[in-house]
């Protein structure tokens, strides 16, 4: 399989840095996880935290209408428009340029077979939090 980036569209960097610092995430939420400390190094796995970080916040709070606009070219690209399978590729895409093309490989293929799961899950979540736009999101982090 080729390392070329899959979702050229949007930059994770720029993702990343529009992520409030204190937002809370979960991690790499693979069942392969608990090998982690055995299969990387520590730096690897800090890696790994920084592209999931991103990924997180796209199957959460960026699905949420009026959430924050990334550049491309010569405009924006409202996140809540982008889809699971980019999202994916959005995580696939900062392992690559981290320099990991077969963690890359790897967890692409298992959030394409398992993340629909994560995907539902965190909807049902949303809803039941009250959080239909990304200022209720960002409303309840306040009180």
């Amino acid at each position: 399989m080729s390392t070329e980036i899959r979702f050229p569209h949007v930059d994770w960097r720029d993702i990343a840095a529009i992520i409030p610092e204190d937002y809370v995430f979960d991690g790499a939420s693979s069942p392969l996880r608990i090998f982690y400390p055995i299969l990387y190094s520590r730096y690897t796995r800090a890696l790994i935290t920084i592209a999931a970080r991103v990924h997180d916040f796209g199957y959460k709070q960026a699905r949420l209408p009026g959430s924050p606009s990334v550049p491309y070219k010569d405009h924006t690209i409202p996140l809540y428009a982008l889809t699971k399978d980019q999202w994916d590729d959005v995580y696939h895409d900062a392992l690559l340029k981290l320099g990991h093309p077969r963690i890359a490989r790897l967890h692409h293929w298992v959030l394409s077979k398992l993340g629909h799961f994560a995907w539902k899950r965190n909807a049902k979540r949303m809803e039941k939090q009250g959080w239909r736009r990304y200022q209720d999101w960002v409303d309840s982090r306040v009180e």
